[in-house]
């Protein structure tokens, strides 16, 4: 981590436990802003247009349902389904790291604790009856560098009132249940990028007292299934432009259901309103044609302007093979300046090119 990255988490730190609300107080100070050291993309996050979410949506009955184990179902070819438990309904003080973890990870920063512990099981799942056949590429963590991966719709649906009405489901985008501490809102309907998680080797102790190399996958050894924050180990990775500052994030209390509430997570693959073509040089193409800034824009508000407060707001960024991460980190900026300039809430995740055949 550099010195700079460091003062600025340090700093960002020091700031979030002066200001951080008892937990009576929080929602009376959910709309307070916290004060911190500037980052790059922050005051282009600001200048976004402000954007207010929907309430929840009706959900209606799911059909086609298959029980593969306790806390896991699929509907066939069209979504995964986990049983998770709410554990945070507000903050944490040091920032909401993840979205889901399995029983084991990281409960003490993660909005909810899944039922199911098979996470080769669930990674298969989305192989097989997603048709996620690709692994995509992690952000190592603190990096800063956007995760390369398939775009996942994620919706909770829970019910509001179990016990007056237990037919009576909602259904919401998780990202809408991610506040922003910085932006100062919860942020609008936003896909997850599924990376697959990785295999490491690593050292472990045998049963007779000596070492030796194992292949381990992450997901089952860290836990943690959906992320907020730069977790290379994560089977979906985040789609926020400031992922590497998991200080940034907290539950959007306003709209979460409460501690202790049984929910679902539901996990589709994600249709987003515009993806482009980027290649080794950073070069920008949309239906076989170049774009500099002013078609970009242009596109941008044919395809964001107008849209329902419930669709998704990434820009697709297909990636050519062999591109350094760095022109990510590039285009990530750009292309925010971009939706700035044409007046868009939309913020770019990026996503491998198919593969030539």
């Amino acid at each position: 981590m550099s010195a700079k990255i460091l003062i600025l988490m340090t700093g960002l730190a020091l700031v979030l436990c002066a200001k951080m609300p008892a937990a009576e107080e929080a929602a009376e100070d959910a709309t307070q802003p916290v004060e911190i050291e500037e980052h790059p993309l922050v005051g282009l996050m600001r200048q976004l247009p402000d954007f207010k979410n929907a309430e929840p949506s009706a959900s209606p009955d799911i059909e086609g349902l298959q029980a593969i184990m306790p806390g896991l179902y699929i509907v066939k070819q069209k979504r995964i389904i986990l049983n998770a438990l709410i554990v945070f309904y507000q903050g944490p003080q040091d920032g909401l790291e993840a979205v889901a973890c399995m029983v084991g990870g990281k409960s003490h920063e993660s909005m909810m604790v899944l039922e199911c512990p098979k996470g080769a099981l669930i990674k298969s799942l989305f192989i097989a009856n997603l048709g996620l056949l690709e692994d995509g590429e992690g952000s190592p963590q603190d990096s800063g560098i956007p995760v390369r991966g398939f775009p996942v719709r994620v919706l909770l649906r829970w019910r509001p009132d179990p016990v007056l009405e237990p037919d009576q489901w909602v259904e919401r985008d998780v990202s809408t249940l991610v506040r922003d501490r910085v932006a100062n809102q919860a942020y609008p309907p936003l896909p997850y990028m599924y990376t697959g998680s990785r295999f490491l080797t690593q050292t472990v102790a045998d049963p007779e007292g000596g070492e030796r190399e194992q292949k381990l996958f992450m997901l089952d050894n860290t836990k943690t299934l959906l992320t907020n924050y730069d977790e290379p180990d994560a089977l979906l990775g985040s789609p926020f432009p400031l992922a590497q500052f998991d200080l940034y994030f907290e539950v959007n209390s306003a709209d979460c259901p409460s501690e202790d509430t049984k929910v679902e997570l539901h996990f589709a693959p994600a249709t987003l309103p515009l993806t482009i073509s980027m290649d080794k040089d950073g070069v920008l193409k949309h239906a076989d044609k170049a774009l500099d800034e002013a078609a970009v824009e242009a596109l941008l508000k044919q395809h964001y302007s107008s849209l329902k407060l419930t669709d998704l707001r990434a820009i697709g960024i297909q990636v050519e093979a062999g591109t350094a991460r760095d022109k990510d980190v590039a285009m990530r900026e750009w292309m925010l300046k971009r939706a700035v300039k044409a007046g868009v809430w939309a913020v770019p995740v990026f996503i491998p090119a198919p593969k030539a055949e």
